[in-house]
């Protein structure tokens, strides 16, 4: 009886937690930075395609210490699957922090935080 209750309860743990990862349906992929074009974003969405708010702020390392330097808010479109944003730009030589956000209706989809060098 006992083994059974704990492999019912186990069962249902695995069952809310493919529910739960399941909830963001946008992901990061390669970041990179080009002195010509600026910052090349790569957005994964596993969802529906829809009209969403991309934000990056970027941070500069220098000095050991950590500045924002810059925010950027751009309205985009989303396709299902690979999308890839450049957004301008001007960075100088160093080190730098990207804090990159998808959101939608005021709701935070997805995060993630990046470092970057440019070269």
């Amino acid at each position: 009886m006992v083994v059974r209750k704990a492999l019912l309860l186990t069962a249902l743990i695995l069952l809310l937690f493919v529910f739960i990862s399941g909830c963001t349906s946008e992901s990061f992929g390669d970041v990179t930075y080009d002195n010509d074009t600026g910052l090349k974003l790569t957005v994964i969405n596993n969802g529906n395609p829809r009209d969403v708010t991309l934000q990056v702020t970027v941070f500069d390392l220098s000095n050991f210490r950590q500045v924002e330097i810059e925010r950027i808010a751009r309205q985009v479109y989303l396709k299902n699957g690979e999308n890839v944003f450049t957004i301008k730009a001007d960075l100088e030589r160093g080190q730098y922090k990207l804090y990159l956000y998808v959101l939608e209706d005021g709701k935070r989809n997805a995060a993630e935080i990046r470092d970057i060098n440019v070269l």
